[in-house]
C-alpha cells in the first residue's frame, strides 16, 4: 500500500505482553488491517485481512499449483475478493476468496513453512442445485400421495369399521439438558481441533455457544448468530459485544472465510465453558 498506515493501536497487559493493530490504506481508499499479539517480547504471528488484492508470500505467488488455481478461477467468470493471512515466523496460513457476477465463492487456501509450499487446495462448487429436477420428483410424489390417499379411501369405505384399540400413552419428552448438551459440544469441537478439522472445531465451538444462549434467553429453539446478538443486546447481558465477536469468528473460520489460531481458540473454549458452567 502506497499511503503508511493509521497510528498504531496498542492494548499492553505488561512490559512484553499484549496486543496491536493497524490499518494501511492507499489513495484508491483499499485497505489492510494487521493485528497480532506479543508474548514475552516476541511477536509469533500477525495477522493480515484485507478486500483488495494483498500479495501472498512470495514462495505461494510462484507455486504452479497456486498459479493453475488462480487461472482455473480466472477462466471460470472468478474474480479475487478478500485476502487474509496468518503470517508467523516461520511461514504464513493463506486464505483468498474468489466470487462470480452473481456471488457464488470459492476459495483458495495455502500452508507455507520455512520458504516451503506444504498445502494448497481450491475450494469450488460449480454445481448449484438442479431445481427442475427437484420441481419434477416434488410433482411425481404429490401425485403418488393422492393416488395412495385415493386407494385408501375406497378400502376403508369397504371394510367395516373396527373399534379402535387403546392408545398408547407416550412419556413425555425430556427437557433437553442444554448444559450438558454445550458442554459435550465443547469437548467435541477440542478433539476435532487436535485432529487438525479446524472448521469443524469452531462450528461445533460456536454451536455450543448458541444451544446454551438460546435456551438460557430464548424459547429452546437454537438461534443463529444475527438472532443472538440482537436478543443479547436487548437483554442488557454483560459482555454482549464479546459474545457477538466470539459468535462472528466461530462462522468466518467454519466458512472459510478466516484462518484459525490456537491461542484464540482455546481462549474461545474457557470463554464459553465458563459461561456455562457460571465458573
Amino acid at each position: 500500500m502506497a499511503i503508511p498506515g493509521r497510528p498504531l493501536t496498542t492494548n499492553p497487559t505488561s512490559g512484553s505482553d499484549g496486543s496491536f493493530a493497524m490499518t494501511y490504506q492507499n489513495a484508491a481508499g483499499e485497505q489492510v488491517n494487521l493485528n497480532g499479539a506479543m508474548t514475552q517480547g516476541v511477536v509469533p504471528s500477525v495477522t493480515e485481512q484485507s478486500a483488495a488484492a494483498l500479495n501472498v508470500t512470495a514462495p505461494l505467488a510462484a507455486n504452479t499449483t497456486y498459479q493453475s488455481f488462480v487461472r482455473t478461477l480466472g477462466d471460470k467468470g472468478y474474480s479475487r475478493n478478500t485476502t487474509l493471512m496468518n503470517v508467523t515466523l516461520s511461514g504464513a496460513m493463506v486464505n483468498v476468496t474468489y466470487l462470480t457476477d452473481k456471488g457464488t465463492p470459492a476459495f483458495v487456501n495455502a500452508t507455507v513453512e520455512n520458504g516451503n509450499v506444504t498445502e494448497v487446495s481450491l475450494g469450488l462448487n460449480e454445481n448449484g442445485p438442479d431445481y427442475l429436477l427437484i420441481a419434477i420428483i416434488a410433482v411425481v410424489l404429490v401425485i403418488a400421495a393422492v393416488c395412495v390417499w385415493l386407494i385408501w379411501r375406497r378400502l376403508k369405505a369397504k371394510k367395516p369399521a373396527l373399534p379402535q384399540a387403546a392408545r398408547q400413552v407416550r412419556p413425555a419428552p425430556v427437557p433437553l439438558d442444554y448444559r450438558k448438551e454445550a458442554l459435550r459440544l465443547l469437548a467435541e469441537a477440542e478433539a476435532a481441533y487436535h485432529r487438525h478439522e479446524y472448521r469443524d472445531a469452531y462450528g461445533l465451538a460456536g454451536r455450543a455457544a448458541r444451544v446454551f444462549l438460546s435456551d438460557d434467553h430464548g424459547d429452546r429453539r437454537e438461534l443463529t448468530n444475527a438472532e443472538l446478538v440482537s436478543v443479547l443486546a436487548a437483554s442488557g447481558r454483560a459482555g454482549s459485544d464479546t459474545i457477538a465477536t466470539l459468535l462472528e469468528r466461530t462462522s468466518d473460520v467454519e466458512f472459510a472465510k478466516g484462518m484459525p489460531d490456537e491461542g484464540e481458540f482455546t481462549g474461545m473454549v474457557t470463554t464459553i465453558r465458563r459461561m456455562v458452567t457460571g465458573k
